[in-house]
């Protein structure tokens, strides 16, 4: 039954696997096909490069000398500064267009942050010493937050939690805002003179790194002690953008006047190597969500030149509009994940919704309906509730459950840039839109399929009498039978012709107590006892085939049988009148 049973499933998996295929084929995206985001200061455009062609396929015109761009979360909008207009352009990413009018800032808005919740953007406003917090629901200012005077607000950087905001000031420090209060609450000190102008924070929001533009250097703070570590570290002159690599161990930053990018070990905070040659006034800095290339917008030309973060060099350059300055990447939206067990033959639910399989069985988990809508699925992390767990790179596996009970299998499915469950964020836009949609978890019900320890004993001689005996018992566990006796008699009738008769007993039933055997009588009928009682009378023949089942508490059912065979009882011989 097993060789059956796994013959079964590797027709069923077949199957899912060509309509797995079929989904694959019919829904992911061409590789290649993330996007990006360019701010050209020189001609009012934000240009949109595809990463995986390395080529534009848009260009969208915005307001008076674009800085920065952010994108929302969910990679719907994206968000221009407009540094001469003082003001935000909204684009509808899909349309590739403007949406309606722009919105008011501060005075020369440089740096641009999109909360990773998605709520709010907030705008550093370097001509106003302020902070504009825009409602993207609304598309209005709700709030602005005053700086110091002269503290020329450059770059911010929203923390993971989306709790803080950090605004580097070229005329002072960092600036430490609260989103709930919409107020300054504190400082991280720098020295003075150096010039902060971008910052990048570390995933999980413990450090930052920040540009000094006046000193040539990148300063490392503490989010929670709010202090910087270290002395600075020398990466050549006028830096500019920086950005830390969610999926790699190395942060970059963009040396302007240098025409070069230094690479910076994250957890170290040591400058790696040479700095990179080959670029023209470097400014903004966005790594693809796989971490596998940098993209660097050449402020000195109508460039982006594409970095290997791996072999950390330049290998190739995308023409974009004039003075490319701010470059953001749409998020990876995170993927989705769905399972069923199936084990064939089917077992019938022991509840409604609640799958139910055999323990000691092969179970098919087929996850091809996960799905991810701006790439495909990649790995499949599962837990099958009973302390085993496998990772593999397709979307259907097997797994035997050992013992009966009722378990929680899990899924988690990444997709091929490394997005699961988290949300990967660095202070700008998300680079991961993860969520707990990646994560899927079912109730199966895994039923004992070992049938009984089932014993059943009778005599293979019996008298004849209104009923037989039979002796039945279940050694390992408690368990029900019940039995049925069959009855066939025949003799002779003359020398050619054989009468016989069929009839049966009454339905025994016992339970069983585990290990203790127990007698089950089986009582004739009226018609049977007569037939057999005619048949032995005339030297003839009667039998009894016994047949009992055994049921656990699973339902799992043992068959046994015997036969018993009928004799006549002698009258017992009288001795001086007293019978023996």
């Amino acid at each position: 039954m097993r060789a059956a049973a796994t013959s079964i499933g590797g027709r069923l998996r077949g199957a899912l696997a060509l309509a797995a295929l079929a989904l694959l084929l019919g829904l992911a995206p061409a590789a290649g096909a993330r996007e990006a985001l360019v701010a050209n200061s020189g001609d009012g455009s934000v240009s949109v490069i595809e990463l995986g062609t390395g080529s534009t396929v848009a260009t969208i015109g915005v307001g008076n000398g674009p800085s920065d761009v952010a994108i929302a979360p969910d990679g719907s909008r994206a968000y221009v500064t407009n540094e001469a207009d003082g003001t935000v352009s909204a684009i509808d990413v899909g349309a590739r267009s403007v949406l309606g009018a722009p919105i008011a800032v501060g005075s020369e808005p440089r740096g641009i942050a999109i909360a990773p919740g998605g709520g709010r953007a907030y705008v550093a406003n370097r001509g106003s010493d302020s902070v504009s917090v825009i409602d993207l629901g609304r598309g209005a200012v709700v709030a602005t937050i005053p700086l110091a005077a002269e503290s020329e607000p450059e770059g911010l950087a929203v923390s993971p939690d989306g709790a803080s905001v950090f605004v580097a000031q070229r005329g002072g420090d960092i600036a430490i805002l609260s989103t709930a209060t919409n107020a300054a609450i504190g400082a991280i000190e720098t020295s003075a003179g150096l010039g902060p102008a971008r910052l990048s924070l570390v995933p999980d929001g413990s450090r930052g790194f920040l540009t000094n533009s006046n000193s040539s250097s990148v300063s490392v703070f503490n989010t929670a002690t709010r202090l910087i570590h270290g002395s600075p570290l020398l990466v050549g002159t006028n830096p500019a953008g920086i950005a830390v690599n969610p999926a790699g161990p190395r942060t970059y930053a963009a040396a302007q006047s240098a025409d070069t990018v230094v690479a910076i070990e994250t957890d170290s905070h040591r400058v790696v190597g040479s700095p990179v040659p080959g670029f023209e006034a470097p400014a903004g800095i966005a790594i693809a969500p796989d971490g596998a290339n940098a993209y660097v917008a050449d402020e000195g030309s109508s460039t982006v030149t594409i970095l290997d973060t791996r072999a950390n060099a330049g290998v190739g350059k995308i023409g974009v509009g004039s003075a490319p300055r701010g470059i953001a990447i749409l998020p990876d939206q995170g993927p989705v994940a769905s399972f069923l067990p199936f084990q064939a033959p089917a077992v019938a639910p022991a509840a409604p919704g609640l799958p139910t399989v055999n323990a000691e069985q092969p179970v098919l988990f087929d996850a091809s309906a996960s799905r991810d809508r701006d790439g495909r699925v990649a790995s499949y992390a599962w837990e099958f509730g009973d302390g085993q767990a496998e990772t593999s790179l397709s979307p259907q596996t097997e797994h035997v459950y050992a013992a009966p009970g009722t378990y929680f299998a899990a899924l988690k499915v990444s997709d091929e840039e490394g997005c699961s469950t988290a949300r990967v964020f660095t202070g700008q836009t998300v680079s991961c839109n993860g969520s707990g949609a990646a994560f899927a978890t079912v109730a199966i019900h895994v039923r004992d399929a070992t049938p009984p320890a089932f014993r059943l004993f009778a005599k293979r001689r019996q008298p004849l009498r209104r009923f037989v005996v039979a002796i039945a018992s279940c050694p390992q566990e408690s368990c029900r039978a019940q039995a049925r006796g069959y009855v066939r008699s025949a003799f002779r009738a003359g020398k050619r012709k054989e009468v016989r008769a069929k009839g049966r007993t009454r339905l025994g039933r016992r339970a069983l107590v585990n290990g203790i055997p127990r007698r089950i009588k089986l009582r004739l009928s009226g018609r049977a006892f007569r037939a057999a009682r005619r048949a032995l009378a005339r030297r003839g023949a009667a039998r009894v085939r016994v047949v009992a089942v055994g049921r656990d508490a699973a339902g799992n059912r043992q068959v046994r049988k015997a036969t018993v065979r009928l004799f006549k009882r002698q009258a017992a011989k009288k001795r001086g009148g007293r019978r023996r």
